[in-house]
Parts: structure tokens; C-alpha cells; sequence
């Protein structure tokens, strides 16, 4: 149980002009093949830190996003 604690989870750093892929929930009806990242990727416009915590505005999304709910894209 140690090994899956998400208190410990390190994160690349996402910087302004990162690409990044937004984290969309699985359908009742989607395959476990199908990916859970968005087939789009995003450009981080701005970081904003509310309360401690690094939200993130992405290029065409209208609300930020928190750091679990992107991957950091090549």
C-alpha cells in the first residue's frame, strides 16, 4: 500500500509554453484501451498559485486546470 500512496507522487515541472495533454474521465462504454489523455495537445498559457496550489490556464481551455489532471508532452 506504500508503493501506491499519492502524497508521494513526484511530477515533472510544467512551465509556461509546455505542451501538455488534458486528463478526460473514462466513459462507462469505453474499451481499457482507449486512452485517458486527450487526443489534442495544449500550450500552458499562465500559472497562477490560489491557496498554495500551481493552477494551470491552457491555450483554448476556458477553466485552469491543477497539476494531476495534465501530462507533461515532448
Amino acid at each position: 500500500m506504500q508503493l501506491n500512496r499519492t502524497k508521494l507522487r513526484k511530477y515533472p515541472n510544467v512551465s509556461v509554453g509546455d505542451n501538455v495533454k488534458l486528463y478526460r474521465q473514462q466513459n462507462k462504454l469505453d474499451k481499457e484501451r482507449k486512452s485517458l489523455w486527450s487526443p489534442n495537445s495544449y500550450k500552458v498559457e499562465n500559472i497562477v498559485h490560489v491557496g498554495g496550489e500551481a493552477m494551470f490556464k491552457l491555450e483554448g481551455i476556458a477553466k485552469p486546470v491543477l497539476r494531476h489532471e495534465i501530462l507533461l508532452v515532448d
